[in-house]
């Protein structure tokens, strides 16, 4: 995610790469991430691929998310746009894992497959999708980035609370892998944890 919202933001800035063109690079990334998972036998080095592909994926996303929130969300719009981004992430955090959970039961119980193998066939195609999407945003292209600017963001003493508040988000690692790891090792099945994500 790093590689995609940071490194490569900075060379978006310097090469003059629009962000809708960085959209659809974030789609395809996504794509072709969940293919090679799909259609090449999954070893470690595969999960690793996938896992840099749909980290640079993501981190491009949010390049562009937060690019687009910058520059086209007027100041008296953004509590209505905080508030609509909150209601959406809550109704996600509900059907996300009740679609999936339906999906690993329907490929265990009834196609006797693999229990990801329907949610990761799906899934390119919602990229796809959603990839027809991109034509319709305004373009941005961000400015290049100075060397004054570099020198601002990380050594400004005004910005110095911002870098430890950026700094002690990076701690959410403890919801991002290890509550994971905890919920895999308490309910055992997908489907299992599927249930309790819903609930």
């Amino acid at each position: 995610i790093f590689l995609g919202f940071v490194v490569w933001g900075y060379v978006s800035a310097q090469k003059q790469i629009s962000m809708r063109s960085n959209f659809l690079y974030a789609f395809v990334g996504y794509i072709i991430a969940f293919f090679i998972l799909l259609l090449i036998p999954n070893t470690l080095r595969i999960y690793l691929l996938f896992s840099l592909l749909n980290g640079l994926s993501s981190g491009i996303f949010w390049l562009c998310i937060h690019s687009y929130e910058m520059v086209f969300i007027q100041d008296q719009q953004r509590d209505f746009y905080s508030s609509m981004l909150s209601l959406g992430s809550q109704i996600l955090s509900v059907i996300a894992p009740l679609l999936a959970t339906i999906s690993f039961f329907f490929a265990e119980r009834v196609l006797h497959a693999p229990p990801f193998l329907l949610l990761f066939s799906m899934l390119p195609f919602v990229y796809a999708g959603a990839s027809l999407i991109i034509r319709t945003l305004p373009d941005f292209t961000p400015e290049k980035i100075m060397a004054s600017d570099r020198t601002f963001v990380l050594f400004s003493p005004t910005l110095k609370r911002v870098r430890r508040f950026y700094t002690a988000q990076t701690m959410t690692i403890f919801s991002g892998v290890i509550l994971p790891i905890i919920r895999i090792l308490t309910f055992v099945t997908l489907i299992n944890i599927g249930v309790f994500e819903t609930i």
